[in-house]
């Protein structure tokens, strides 16, 4: 933290300086400096005094409105005044000890400044003089000026701490002193604090006295600033902390044993103030919650958001209440729900924290996760159960028995319900007869044997196990196989065990005996080998049995080979040796099918190849077995390796053909990219960079360039590839290129269409001059081809390797021989299309004269065509007067009537003319309101409907119910109507059918038809019914006649009010179909 002094300036205007810059850093809701209980200074928001602690220590005062902090202010070891901060919420941890250092910052500035507004406290005896208490005092005190350099320093800071004489140390550069290792640190933050208007600056380093002692003190400083703001110096404050350095090493260490200790829990560890809020969570408590600790994600929740049972929480609450702090702990077993929602159990011991006065701070709690205990509980309920169960569906009797001892003879204490299926006697009275089940009921050949175990295994303490024979009561013949374990309580030794009924497995076995015997003699005929192989982890192996065909594939007899494994493994190649142990070995472990061919060589030096195959099984003794057959495949390998040969040599060939073809493939990739990109844009600006980065990706190569030639034959470079790490010759001063034997020659052998191929510049003949030219641009080999456009040569396109010699190959010089060809290409097509532009502006002005021609056409002809009319009307009225009309000899009402539709012709044409003319030049606004519907057709249907009549025309509507208002324009709606329904109207034949039908597409848009059968429109001709003056050539039944404007006019007044038109004319029918929306903007466009 660095305070601004100002030389001279009063101490008041220093504090609130400090007070006005620490308020907004601390984000406090202010700060005060207290006298006493008198407030002198304050910055931030308004607040009246607060109560002042009666202790001179830090304290905290929470209040409804935040926290408050006081810090005392000690000037000469005596309470001065207080240092007040308020929050609306808890500040940062790291805000506490910067208050103590700002008051201790504080209480030396009112100290050095005796004749401030603010008296100090009265120097006791011991304190006279101050400069004495300076001087003795365990604190190192300097002050320096702006360099660094010591001005003063008291006799702590020169004697007990740096060991130096005073006058020494004046004018001298503190930071000499500073250890190697952390001067740069120190540096830094001295500079930090310098450069910052407010930072704190405490710094602890080590210190290297000149007898090469080292000690650790802890600086703080002070920034003294003149008025102008610059620095006038420093007062540091140093202190011995070597021993506390030592001590914090020791806790650390300390820490470090209680952190692990902490962190490696199993048990939960919490803190918890007394309404439940979680104040500290250990790392195994975030675990098993599934929270995220980085972000402390436990800290802040409360028990009622993580214990789910509402019971528990009021038990909780009744236990929190009866503590006290003789009787501080209590425990407790709940639920706790974690992060995702899954419940796990705690048994939880709390102890409750008091102070002084017997409030209860907060509850501290080690916890241990149950759940698995719960899980266990519910798990040995439910295989208790299961046990029952079992018992008794087990196919066996289980019993448990004891032997006789010298208190009592043998007895069975337990007998399941089974004993009946096998012994047929029921429980109880195997029970109260051990006896009658051995000896009255085993037969007489089995029963030494079975007596003879049972007193080797109860004499031996062993496990049992028998099979023997029994006749049941009824005279059933049974094989039986006893088992049992025994067992040990603090009373006596019993046998738990079962017997059960093997009578189908003895005669199963039986059966197995006699097939094993039929499938010997099988396996001595088949030209197989099989046998069983075994293996144990340890290394040791077996073959239990081996078939007699053995002999003849490995030349050895069966019983040697069983005798001696060893001897078979080294009939096998050496080199094949560690892939067979290998896929042995992943066998083993992975139970896996085992797989392999190998060689082997005959004691009577024959080679052979063999195909072994085998499926493991694991053993209960950790080992395992393999069941295996092994095929003699000689023959077969002899024909593979003779195959694999004639395979390598097609695979080289199909190798080199497909390289051939992948060459060809990417050329003529390269060339269909070159041509959509030349079809897809006209700009060759946009189609030059595209070219050559793909063509040099092809190539390979360093660098690719289009040159092209000025009339002068001069040249510059129009674009580039270049790969990275290679200078640009079209953004450098190497833009422009002047070759003088091109110059001279006009092109040279290029204008015979020659492609210069060079693999090595230095290799080629080429001058020194033209080498040089070459180096300008890092080329070492290059391929150049011409570009011709209309014949004449435009430009060269250039393919430069530029980090060693290339040799070229030919479809490389063919590829970009193809790629200079389509370049020519799209230059002329850019020309063209720059050529096609300008027409199309040209045509956009015509379009333009023409639309104001004929608008102002129309206006200079309506004027006439009015008087025109009129004057029709005053012949009319004349002629009815003099009563010529009267005579119909005269034929004179007939060229009346023409000369009326004439004129009414024409002056619908002018109209219409001028109309579109407004349209198209976007001279009309529209103005969009709610329009009904139903009131536009009243207007327009009795006309219609008059007119569909008179031509013998069916009129068909289908119209919905209810028609919602559309917001549009009202005459533009009419007159699309008007037209849609006038044209069906005059090219509909009699008979037929006209119908307007009105629906709602969707929500948002009306659609409109208009349907007339009886005629369809030729595809030829659909394109171009919208066209201005176009009318459907010999489709005018009744010789109306027209404009050929006015479809135009629907398809324009359409596009304004932001709807859609469409033709469709299909089974001697045409349908023009309008699509509106419902609401539109307030004005067309």
């Amino acid at each position: 933290m660095t305070l601004q002094i100002q030389a001279g300036a009063a101490v008041d205007g220093v504090l609130q300086s400090v007070l006005t810059q620490i308020q907004p850093a601390w984000k406090a809701h202010h700060i005060s400096l207290y006298r006493g209980q008198q407030k002198l200074l304050t910055a931030g928001e308004p607040a009246g005094n607060v109560p002042l602690p009666n202790t001179w220590q830090v304290q905290k005062i929470p209040s409804e409105s935040g926290e408050t902090w006081c810090w005392p202010v000690l000037v000469r070891q005596q309470g001065w005044g207080w240092l007040v901060g308020h929050w609306d919420t808890s500040p940062r941890k790291k805000i506490v000890p910067q208050g103590e250092l700002l008051t201790a910052h504080i209480g030396l500035i009112i100290q050095a400044s005796p004749a401030s507004n603010y008296p100090l406290p009265l120097p006791t005896t011991e304190e006279e003089p101050y400069q004495f208490l300076l001087n003795v005092l365990p604190i190192g005190i300097a002050i320096t000026n702006a360099a660094g350099s010591c001005i003063y320093v008291n006799e702590y800071l020169s004697q007990q701490l740096w060991q130096m004489p005073s006058d020494e140390m004046l004018g001298w550069n503190w930071t000499d002193a500073i250890h190697p290792d952390d001067r740069e640190q120190v540096t830094q933050s001295w500079q930090r604090a310098i450069d910052t208007p407010i930072h704190e600056y405490a710094e602890e380093y080590r210190l290297q006295r000149r007898d090469g002692a080292v000690i650790w003190v802890r600086d703080q400083a002070l920034v003294l600033r003149n008025p102008h703001g610059d620095i006038a110096g420093f007062i540091c404050i140093s202190t011995d902390i070597t021993e506390a350095k030592n001590l914090q090493t020791r806790l650390t260490t300390s820490e470090q044993k209680y952190r692990q200790i902490v962190n490696y829990q199993t048990d939960f560890l919490a803190y918890s103030l007394p309404d439940g809020t979680v104040t500290f969570a250990n790392p195994y408590l975030y675990q098993c919650l599934g929270y995220n600790i980085k972000q402390e994600e436990i800290i802040g929740l409360t028990w009622e958001q993580a214990i789910p049972d509402a019971e528990d929480l009021q038990i909780l609450a009744q236990k929190i209440q009866e503590i006290t702090p003789q009787n501080p702990i209590f425990t407790h077993t709940n639920p706790i729900r974690g992060k995702q929602g899954q419940i796990l159990y705690a048994e939880w011991i709390n102890l409750g924290v008091f102070d002084e006065q017997g409030t209860l701070l907060m509850i501290q709690s080690i916890g241990r996760d149950i759940t698995l205990l719960r899980q266990k509980e519910s798990e040995l309920r439910e295989s208790q159960q299961q046990f029952a169960t079992l018992l008794q569906n087990m196919p066996g009797m289980v019993y448990r028995y004891h032997p006789a001892t010298d208190e009592q003879p043998h007895r069975f204490s337990y007998v399941s319900d089974y004993a009946e299926e096998i012994f047929e006697l029921k429980p109880a009275q195997i029970m109260e007869n051990p006896t009658m089940v051995w000896m009255n009921f085993t037969h007489p050949e089995d029963l030494n044997l079975l007596l003879t175990s049972i007193q080797e295994a109860v004499s031996q303490s062993a496990p049992w196990h028998c099979q023997w024979r029994t006749i049941t009561p009824t005279g059933k013949l049974k094989w039986l196989e006893g088992r049992s374990q025994m067992r040990q309580d603090h009373k006596e030794a019993f046998w738990d065990g079962i017997v059960m009924d093997i009578t189908k497995l003895k005669n199963t076995e039986l059966a197995l005996a006699e097939n094993q015997k039929l499938l010997e003699n099988i396996l001595t005929n088949l030209p197989i080998t099989i046998w069983r192989y075994q293996l144990w982890p340890d290394g040791r192996e077996a073959l239990p049995y081996v078939s007699t065909g053995s002999g003849d594939l490995y030349g050895i007899p069966s019983e040697q080979a069983q005798q001696n494994v060893q001897a078979l493994w080294d009939l096998v190649v050496p080199e094949d040796v560690p892939r067979i142990r290998a896929s042995t070995a992943e066998s083993q472990q992975n139970l896996t099918l085992w797989q392999a061919e190998f060689r082997i060589v005959t004691p009577q030096g024959e080679c052979k190849w063999l195909r072994g195959q085998g499926q493991p099984q694991r053993q209960p003794d950790g080992s395992t077995v393999w069941d295996s057959i092994m095929i003699d495949i000689t023959p077969r390998k002899q024909a593979e390796i003779a195959l694999n040969h004639w395979n390598q040599e097609l695979e080289q060939r199909i190798q080199e053909r497909t390289f051939i073809l992948q060459k060809q493939a990417q050329s003529e990739g390269l060339l269909r990219l070159i041509i959509e990109t030349i079809y897809e844009s006209s700009d060759i600006t946009k189609t030059l960079p595209i070219v050559l980065d793909e063509t040099r990706a092809t190539l390979a190569c360093d660098r690719l360039v289009v040159y092209q030639f000025n009339p002068d034959w001069t040249g510059y470079f129009l674009a580039e590839s270049v790969a990275d790490g290679w200078v640009s010759v079209v953004n450098g001063a190497m833009t422009t290129l002047s070759d003088h034997c091109l110059e001279e020659t006009q092109g040279g052998r290029f204008q015979q269409h020659y492609i210069l191929v060079s693999n090595d510049i230095y290799q080629s003949g080429f001058s020194p001059c033209h080498i040089a030219l070459l180096e300008q641009f890092q080329a070492r080999a290059h391929i150049i081809v011409p570009i011709f456009l209309e014949q004449k040569l435009w430009g060269l396109l250039a393919a430069y390797q530029n980090d060693a010699p290339r040799i070229w190959q030919t479809n490389e010089i063919e590829t970009l021989k193809h790629v200079g060809l389509h370049l020519a290409i799209a230059l002329r097509q850019a020309e063209l299309y720059k050529t096609s532009q300008a027409q199309v502006v040209e045509l956009q002005k015509l379009n333009q004269l023409k639309d104001e021609f004929l608008s102002t056409v129309s206006h200079e002809l309506r004027s006439p065509m009015h008087n025109i009319g009129m004057a029709i009307k005053m012949l009319e009225l004349r002629l009815q007067k003099s009563g010529v009309l009267e005579n119909s000899e005269l034929g004179i009402e007939r060229y009346l009537d023409i000369l009326k539709s004439a004129t009414q012709r024409e002056t619908e044409l002018i109209n219409d003319l001028l109309d579109l003319a407004r349209l198209n030049a976007d001279a009309v606004d529209l103005i969009f309101a709610p329009v009904d519907i139903q009131q536009i057709l009243s207007k327009l249907l009795p006309a219609i409907t008059e007119r569909t009549c008179d031509q013998n025309q069916h009129l068909n509507l289908q119209l919905p119910e209810h028609l919602c208002p559309i917001e549009t324009h009202a005459d533009s709606l009419e007159r699309i109507l008007q037209e849609l329904l006038h044209n069906a109207c005059k090219y509909t034949p009699k008979e037929e059918t006209i119908t307007l039908a009105i629906d709602c597409e969707s929500e948002n848009y009306y659609q409109f038809q208009v349907i007339n059968t009886g005629v369809a429109i030729p595809p030829e001709e659909r394109d171009r019914v919208f066209d201005n003056f176009y009318r459907i050539p010999n489709h005018d039944p009744w010789q109306y006649g027209g404009t050929g404007l006015g479809l135009a006019l629907v398809k324009k007044l359409v596009e304004r009010l932001h709807g859609e038109i469409h033709l469709i004319s299909q089974n001697n029918s045409t349908e023009f179909r309008v699509n509106l929306p419902i609401s539109s903007p307030t004005k067309g466009r």
